[in-house]
């Protein structure tokens, strides 16, 4: 594959760079995975077949060896024919006028399938101890074509005046969810018109709650978070994008809802740039106020990372030992003592909400499934 890259850089001129890279990743998965002309459209085979005379994803073995510059020079270009590429049984060195002669509309033919992503999903939710019977205070959504995410985090003082937070938190959520199926593939969904039509949606509902929105769109992560849920973009070793929570003052967080001046459009806007395999890591503050960035790391490392259900419940699990120990300085704590309470210890008990994303192409996973 890398070879395969070096090839395409040398004689690619109208592409960008991230394009290029891209192309290679998703070639990289197609050939992983076993990918072949059937699992996709007639459609989109015949614009294979225009774009590289069937080489496409029909026999990508034939792309995949060293460049050599002389030797295509002193060789005749080759028959890129389907029918002569299908019958191929060995590679052979495509020459660079060939390729370059095909690379623009072989991008052309593939951008459906290299811009239709979608998540795959893990979630897990560990209720508060003391509200275990009532499945806690948090929320979330998946949309039905698994592009649009949410997770809301009831705010728990409501309770103290025989108000459930939980209905807030859920009314909200429901709304998002109805908003982005209607909306369907139609159109781009905003996250922040989505978190805006769950709360007008729940205004019926006494309560309030955090938010954080989340759609993808292409090769493009749309958020919308507001208070101090949040999420986290990985790839590889990398965080891509961190949410930073949005406070009044310390544990006093954004929120929408009854009788706030908080509302849907002082959420913060996120654009991320994603790629196929990158993690999306979204949380209630149940997460993010018990577990460090590199805690998450770690367990990620230490998991079947093909297993975003595994992820999910592992990360839930430790945020879940760290909030019940009373001596760790938690990421909670540490920031309790930044705030005037010098001998602030342990962990924060709270609901945790933990939904792990993989953001995946839908071609690929189709044929994995």
């Amino acid at each position: 594959m890398k070879a395969f890259s070096t090839m395409i850089r040398a004689v690619s001129t109208a592409q960008t760079q991230q394009r290029i890279n891209t192309f290679s990743n998703v070639l990289r998965q197609y050939i992983a995975s076993s990918v072949n002309t059937t699992a996709v459209s007639s459609a989109t085979r015949s614009g294979f077949a225009r774009a590289a005379g069937g080489v496409a994803l029909a026999s990508p073995s034939l792309l995949l060896f060293p460049y050599d510059d002389e030797a295509s020079e002193q060789q005749a270009p080759l028959d890129l024919s389907p029918k002569s590429v299908l019958s191929a049984s060995a590679p052979s060195i495509l020459s660079a006028n060939s390729l370059k002669d095909s690379f623009d509309a072989f991008l052309q033919a593939i951008e459906p399938i290299i811009t239709d992503t979608r998540f795959s999903l893990g979630v897990s939710m560990i209720p508060h101890p003391a509200k275990v019977a009532k499945g806690g205070e948090d929320a979330y959504f998946v949309s039905n074509d698994g592009r649009c995410i949410g997770v809301a985090d009831g705010v728990g003082g409501w309770g103290d005046i025989g108000v459930d937070p939980a209905l807030y938190s859920r009314a909200l959520m429901e709304g998002a969810k109805i908003s982005a199926d209607n909306t369907g593939n139609s159109a781009h969904r905003d996250p922040m018109e989505l978190m805006q039509d769950g709360y007008i949606y729940s205004q019926c509902v006494q309560g309030s709650s955090t938010a954080c929105v989340i759609v993808i769109d292409g090769m493009k992560l749309y958020a919308a978070n507001l208070g101090d849920s949040g999420l986290m973009v990985i790839r590889g070793q990398d965080i891509i994008y961190r949410t930073k929570e949005q406070q009044h003052s310390f544990n006093f967080p954004y929120q929408i809802g009854t009788g706030s001046a908080d509302k849907p459009e002082h959420a913060v806007r996120i654009v991320v740039d994603i790629q196929p395999n990158d993690l999306v890591i979204v949380g209630s503050d149940g997460l993010w106020d018990n577990l460090y960035d590199s805690d998450i790391f770690e367990i990620i490392e230490s998991c079947n990372c093909s297993d975003v259900t595994g992820i999910a419940q592992a990360i839930a699990k430790h945020a879940e030992m760290v909030a019940g120990d009373k001596d760790i300085i938690s990421p909670f704590s540490k920031s309790a003592r930044s705030n005037g309470y010098p001998f602030a210890s342990g962990g924060k008990l709270d609901d945790i909400t933990v939904l792990v994303g993989r953001i995946v192409l839908n071609a690929v996973a189709g044929n994995m499934a």
